[in-house]
């Protein structure tokens, strides 16, 4: 992980403080073995140590965890990169530079490691151990003028590897390979614009929801009711992403022919990240008003309460935006559920606020939620969150209630949706070269309010999305290892390859 320049600054500062008294030493080579056990790590970052060797010159590769070629990246960007690290920070006992080489090469052996490559040395495999001279470590801080302490990282991914992944994975699990598709790009576009909770975490769901039978792959989704500008829709517990790419394509056409539409899906599983739907919506251009209910168990406490009643119930509203589109994605209660498990699987705390443990006590530790008993996610508000409350109680009737899905229903498991879509054809009220317009100055006039301290820009809704997307793209998406483990021992269990 990169330094930021006050701390690489301090970093160079030391390596040039203790080079100008670094010995002469031996040059040692191990190999690297994956068996190796992870030394424990003090602060994430290095170890303690009680050995005086001053400086070590590490040489290290990404590696290759769980062999899979599609699961990290290209061999090209594998290259061995050039780290200096004090040996200050290694965990070893006073037996030499052997024992700092076999902790840190198990250390290195377990992890990730997010340093830019320098293409020095392809060493096939293994870690080199410079003891190096002062005047040598001098000119090689000069010439590269950037210090990095070894850091572990999570694994990356490109998107089209997000997509492989889940389309290999599903298909295994018995999944139509259209339909394996079309949920696998509703994961990896989720993960492309920052919605990680909505993201290839969700492959474990599915594939336990498959089993216990709550989801059908393949059963066919139907049209039990259509009219002039509706159109009602029984998913019949096939995934959700299926119907509501369906219910996306019948809302479209009818908006356009009636002017609006309306259409609703029962018996859904997850849809994934409402966000996609409306967002697709607005490139066409056409603008959305959408909602989803949970008819089964929620995860949400009514304000003032302690257990749980409501789902997250989120709303999307969407509208065409230039060449873009203005996206509003949010739940109803303080947090998404699938924030929670992000957290959770990276053993981080959350936000004061969000949730409660089950005796109602305020908590930041996203494994209150899923103890026995659990805790319970608060409305949305804070100490106004009887506007998000109400919000999710009109949600329920909405997409609930209105699509035939139900609320309170015990026969179904948590990530059950009803679902609500309302589409405006724009061009049939004011005409879209002038929606353009009074958009386009509406937004400038926005972004050109006066600033609080600290803050450098006004973003719209959606706008960090399709900034997170260009760069996630660019760059690729980092997996909890987490959640990658889980991934790679589900592939195993189903019998799919991730090579």
């Amino acid at each position: 992980m990169r330094r930021s320049p006050e701390r690489t600054a301090h970093g160079m500062c030391l390596l040039l403080w203790r080079v100008a008294w670094t010995p002469l030493s031996v040059r040692q080579r191990y190999s690297t073995d994956a068996r190796v056990a992870r030394p424990e790590r003090s602060d994430g970052r290095g170890f303690q140590s009680s050995t005086t060797t001053p400086f070590l010159m590490v040489r290290a590769c990404h590696p290759s965890r769980g062999r899979a070629a599609v699961a990290r990246q290209p061999a090209s960007a594998r290259l061995w990169t050039t780290t200096f690290f004090p040996t200050d920070k290694l965990n070893s006992a006073n037996d030499g530079g052997l024992s700092q080489a076999s902790a840190l090469q198990g250390w290195l052996a377990d992890g990730t490691w997010n340093v830019p490559a320098t293409g020095l040395h392809w060493l096939g495999g293994s870690l080199v151990f410079d003891y190096v001279a002062g005047a040598y470590l001098s000119c090689w801080a000069v010439l590269y003028s950037i210090i990095y302490y070894v850091e572990p990282g999570m694994p990356t991914f490109s998107i089209s590897q997000l997509l492989e992944i889940g389309s290999r994975v599903l298909i295994a699990a018995g999944v139509p390979a259209n339909d394996a598709a079309t949920v696998a790009q509703e994961l990896a576009d989720a993960n492309a614009v920052g919605h990680d909770s909505h993201g290839v975490m969700r492959l474990m769901q599915y594939i336990d929801g498959i089993k216990k039978g709550f989801i059908k792959p393949g059963v066919p989704v139907e049209v039990v009711k259509t009219g002039g500008a509706f159109t009602v829709i029984d998913a019949h517990f096939n995934f959700g992403q299926v119907a509501a790419m369906l219910a996306l394509e019948k809302g479209v056409a009818q908006a356009r022919a009636a002017g609006t539409a309306t259409v609703m899906i029962r018996n859904c599983n997850h849809v994934g990240r409402l966000g996609s739907y409306s967002q697709k919506t607005a490139m066409l251009g056409l603008a959305s008003a959408m909602a989803v209910n949970a008819p089964g168990p929620g995860g949400v406490a009514p304000y003032g309460g302690v257990e749980r009643r409501l789902g997250t119930n989120p709303i999307s509203m969407s509208a065409p935006w230039g060449s873009s589109a203005l996206v509003l994605d949010m739940t109803t209660s303080a947090t998404a559920e699938g924030k929670l498990r992000v957290a959770f699987q990276k053993g981080e705390s959350v936000p004061e606020g969000l949730i409660i443990d089950a005796s109602g006590n305020p908590t930041t530790d996203p494994a209150t939620f899923y103890a026995e008993p659990g805790g319970s996610i608060l409305p949305l508000g804070g100490s106004m969150g009887f506007k998000g409350f109400g919000l999710s109680v009109m949600i329920d009737v909405f997409a609930g209630m209105f699509s035939g899905s139900g609320v309170c229903r015990t026969d179904l498991p948590r990530g059950a949706n009803g679902v609500w879509m309302y589409f405006i054809d724009i061009d049939q009220f004011i005409g879209r070269d002038e929606f353009d317009s009074l958009l386009a100055k509406y937004v400038d006039v926005l972004k050109a309010t006066k600033k609080l301290p600290g803050i450098t820009e006004i973003l719209m809704p959606g706008e960090i999305e399709l900034r997170r997307e260009q760069e996630r793209r660019a760059n690729g998406v980092a997996i909890p290892d987490e959640t990658w483990r889980q991934i790679t021992e589900l592939a195993t269990s189903l019998g799919a390859s991730l090579e």
